[in-house]
């Protein structure tokens, strides 16, 4: 069997044990689910506990998501998300950890993040921590994006700014407006 035949095996048999593991922890006694479904409409979806790690074309580790909770509903068109964790690799080394309190996947690769967002790159000695209230992020661009207040941390400084555009890719970050920052010389 050919490598590029064992990595398509492999990744069919992770994607039908996710959704096995998804299917298998609906559990319609939970008293959240069950008072839910009466406002939100019928049950579709519902998992605890989390875990997914994409591959890349290689074969190597894209991202790792992780939630608390997914739940969705059959009229509607998004995953809602608690405690949602994404942490995006490149050259098979975490880069960057986002998380936030609460979230939604649709189904137009874009997943929000809402409520103590918070975006921290790993692959720095720089140790930039990223804060706002609320992020969109295109999976399949990795761009990143907010219209919120921001509050950027490094070593060397701070910066607040109103907005901001992140592509991970190419490791760019575009403050949209009111950009403020204090420079700490020495501290790189």
């Amino acid at each position: 069997m050919s490598r590029k035949s064992l990595i398509v095996l492999l990744s069919l048999l992770f994607g039908l044990t996710i959704f096995s593991l998804m299917i298998s922890s609906f559990d319609r006694t939970d008293s959240d689910a069950v008072e839910q479904s009466s406002s939100a409409g019928v049950l579709e979806v519902f998992a605890e506990n989390v875990r997914t790690v994409r591959f890349d074309t290689a074969g190597e580790i894209d991202q790792i998501f992780t939630a608390a909770q997914l739940t969705q509903y059959q009229a509607e068109t998004h995953t809602t998300i608690s405690s949602p964790k994404l942490e995006i690799f490149k050259d098979t080394m975490p880069t960057w950890s986002i998380s936030a309190n609460q979230g939604r996947y649709n189904q137009d690769s874009i997943i929000q993040l809402a409520k103590n967002v918070k975006a921290e790159q790993l692959s720095s000695n720089q140790h930039i921590v990223i804060l706002t209230s609320l992020l969109e992020i295109n999976e399949l661009t990795r761009i990143v994006y907010t219209d919120q207040p921001v509050i950027m941390t490094a070593k060397s400084g701070i910066l607040n700014a109103t907005g901001m555009t992140f592509n991970m890719n190419a490791e760019t970050i575009q403050f949209n407006a009111d950009v403020n920052a204090i420079y700490e010389p020495g501290h790189e």
